[in-house]
């Protein structure tokens, strides 16, 4: 929703109402998913952990249940997860393209629906054929890496503003404890996760090396 933020309507109101709604919202359901299919099932026994609540929906309704949940997680996942990624990924790049780190064909904007066009047909065309080229598992754990990373950074980012700028000690209570509960949960990715992860990261210094000729030149984004 954040990576949205340029192209709606008083943005500065309205995408951190969203994040305020949406996240809790998101949270809950989760839980509500949790609890709900612990009541039915008790305890972690599964022919497969990894498509547990499939077999918990085939224990509820039968098979035309789980068949339904099967439709709906690809609907929901490998459509609309899918899309959202997309666009994400697609303004990151028209965003660093701003700053002078990406080539420029990557700020050009369609005449008619007012979105970085080209960005987005480059994501599709790097992240479709990766379906094909990495078992699913490998790709998951990749994109949790790096999200995951990414969450560990802002909290450390906020943390550092709260307490070194805007001299708010008590406001770093909340980072911290987003930073230990996303450091615990990257802490248990596999083994292969973190080898790509940290060698896509390792690309990423050498790349940022090279556009700031040796971190020479300032690449921070102003704050307003």
């Amino acid at each position: 929703m954040t990576t949205l933020a340029e192209e709606t309507v008083e943005a500065r109101k309205n995408v951190s109402r969203a994040v305020r709604i949406v996240i809790p919202l998101v949270a809950l359901m989760f839980v509500l998913q949790t609890y709900l299919g612990a009541v039915v099932h008790p305890g972690y026994k599964f022919a497969d952990p990894d498509v547990a609540f499939f077999e918990i929906t085939k224990e509820v309704g039968g098979n035309w249940l789980q068949m339904l949940a099967v439709l709906g997680t690809v609907l929901a996942w490998g459509i609309g997860d899918t899309m959202a990624a997309q666009a994400g990924i697609s303004r990151v790049l028209f965003s660093m393209e701003r700053q002078g780190h990406f080539p420029k064909i990557f700020a050009r904007i369609h005449p008619q629906y007012k979105t970085p066009y080209v960005a987005t047909i480059f994501v599709a065309l790097i992240t479709g054929p990766l379906i094909y080229l990495l078992p699913l598992k490998d790709i998951t754990s990749l994109v949790n890496f790096g999200a995951l990373t990414s969450f560990i950074a802002m909290h450390l980012s906020l943390g550092y503003i709260f307490l070194a700028k805007e001299k708010k000690p008590l406001a770093v209570i909340m980072p911290a404890i987003g930073f230990i509960v996303t450091a615990a949960v990257w802490w248990g990715l596999d083994k292969l996760a973190k080898e790509l992860g940290f060698a896509w990261l390792i690309l990423g210094f050498i790349y940022l090396a090279i556009i700031t000729r040796g971190f020479r030149v300032k690449t921070t984004l102003p704050i307003d």
